[in-house]
């Protein structure tokens, strides 16, 4: 295995999310949620993409201290954008879920997330640079959906 080409990818995605939270919604005024922090984006938006979770298991999956998370936590909690609950059969551990106010708001920065890319790729690549890069996100989403099966 290539570990350049890991460390690459982690790169980009590191650059992709911190692209996302200071130069997208400092860029448009009036974004829904624009005064959430970066790391209360990123909670929302696994939370949407991956569904109810653990605090610990968020901790985990986004290489960031509980305690730290929790600081985040408190404040979509207090503004109705995520719930705590605990099942039944196990009290032990709080799962976290997006609420309809939290998945809205979501839905909204990532309309406007993408409004943002087209704009700012037209002015920096004609419309066969966009299709090639796009048939190549296609690629790479494609090889990465396979980690999911490698369990």
């Amino acid at each position: 295995m290539d570990y350049k080409i890991i460390e690459k990818f982690k790169r980009i995605s590191t650059l992709q999310s911190v692209y996302n939270n200071k130069y997208l919604y400092g860029a448009i005024k009036n974004v829904p949620g624009s005064k959430l922090t970066p790391i209360q984006s990123n909670v929302l938006s696994f939370l949407a993409n991956f569904g109810d979770t653990t605090i610990g298991r968020l901790a985990e999956s986004t290489s960031t201290s509980t305690n730290y998370l929790s600081n985040a936590i408190k404040g979509l909690y207090k503004n109705n954008l995520i719930e705590r609950y605990q099942k039944h059969n196990n009290l032990r551990f709080v799962y976290l879920k997006l609420t309809e106010e939290g998945s809205r708001l979501y839905n909204e920065r990532q309309e406007y997330s993408t409004i943002f890319l087209n704009q700012q790729l037209s002015k920096i690549a004609n419309e066969e640079e966009v299709e090639k890069m796009t048939e190549c996100l296609k690629y790479v989403y494609e090889i990465l959906k396979r980690l999911d099966n490698c369990d």
